[in-house]
């Protein structure tokens, strides 16, 4: 929720730069209006995508007519089926033309950075019969499970990565990105 906060703060403060900008740019000084939409449904191929964020139009009164609309990419690309991960700390957002969950990673046993090795971020972890250790930057013991079928053993576990975190895995694992 704070993500998407961000994002559309950001949003609407480039959106207002863009079209004070080109106000003041524009010879002739039409004014620009900003409409948010917030009940608007898209339809893509004839099919309505349902979308949680509100859609920006901006239009001129030259051009009422003519409104530039600016979608949530986020809510656009998995309504369409796609999956799509941010990495905000690199402006990097990775788009996954399969499905949501197309974006699972796997990795052999073996140690593994987030941030180097996979975005940072929350995920569901799914092992196989082993022991399982996650560090913290300061090498620190973050999580010490053990996967596997027993009574004692865990099947998945979910965990919030920080940048720098390393995981300690003894055998296959998967990371399942959690949004």
């Amino acid at each position: 929720m704070k993500k998407a906060k961000i994002f559309l703060s950001g949003l609407l403060i480039g959106l207002l730069v863009t079209a004070t900008m080109a106000v003041f740019a524009n010879p002739n000084r039409e004014i620009v209006h900003v409409n948010i939409l917030e009940q608007t449904r898209l339809s893509f191929n004839g099919e309505t995508l349902p979308l949680s964020t509100p859609i920006i139009l901006a239009y001129t009164e030259a051009a009422p007519n003519v409104a530039i609309p600016y979608v949530p990419l986020h809510d656009v690309m998995r309504a369409m089926g796609y999956g799509v991960r941010a990495d905000v700390e690199n402006d990097f957002f990775r788009i996954n033309g399969q499905t949501p969950w197309a974006d699972t990673l796997s990795f052999p046993a073996g140690f593994f950075t987030a941030g180097e090795d996979f975005p940072i971020g929350r995920y569901r972890i799914v092992g196989t019969t082993s022991n399982f250790t996650i560090h913290n930057v300061a090498g620190r013991l973050r999580v010490n499970v053990v996967f596997g079928e027993r009574a004692s053993h865990v099947q998945e576990y979910i965990y919030n990565f920080a940048r720098n975190d390393e995981i300690h895995a003894r055998a296959p694992f998967r990371l399942v990105p959690i949004d």
